[in-house]
């Protein structure tokens, strides 16, 4: 019986650390994330004859402009693109970046990206988008803000779940 005890203390004991350890990823994540998106760059670009906001979401990815991280080995802007992949069953969450040089005159994928992997198995991810697009709607959470938007989002929620848990 004392072995008994001893070894479901002892699962316990793993259970909680391995649930501590994916909060205080997932915390980290969240962290760095809320920077960039404070962060973002209130830029447009010329598509023809339209201006556009250097912004593109939809539920499974988004694209933005913001500064580069205190770390990172030079100055400037990013173009930053965070997207939810698909990965064994499950789903993880992938940053990529690569330099925007304001001359060219557009907002495309990052080339040259650099891919960093923020966090993985997670059983759902998607993202939401509230605000108002145009003067002419109300604000309200949107699966996807349109890349002829006149404004950029006023928040964006990134729903995560993982194995055991109801997601947030």
């Amino acid at each position: 019986a004392s072995f008994g005890a001893v070894r479901i203390a002892g699962r316990s004991w793993e259970a909680g650390v391995s649930r501590a350890d994916a909060t205080e990823e997932m915390r980290a994540v969240s962290d760095f994330l809320r920077r960039r998106f404070a962060q973002m760059s209130p830029f447009v670009w010329n598509d023809g004859n339209d201006e556009r906001i250097a912004f593109a979401g939809d539920r499974r990815h988004i694209r933005f402009i913001a500064p580069a991280p205190e770390y990172s080995p030079g100055p400037g802007l990013l173009i930053y693109m965070i997207e939810i992949e698909s990965d064994d069953g499950g789903k993880i969450l992938v940053l990529s970046y690569s330099p925007f040089d304001p001359g060219t005159g557009e907002f495309s994928e990052p080339y040259r990206k650099r891919r960093t992997i923020l966090t993985d198995n997670l059983t759902e991810a998607s993202f939401e988008y509230f605000g108002a697009e145009t003067d002419e709607v109300e604000p309200a959470w949107q699966e996807n803000w349109q890349a002829n938007a006149e404004r950029f989002p006023s928040m964006i929620r990134i729903r995560t779940a993982t194995e055991g848990s109801a997601g947030g």
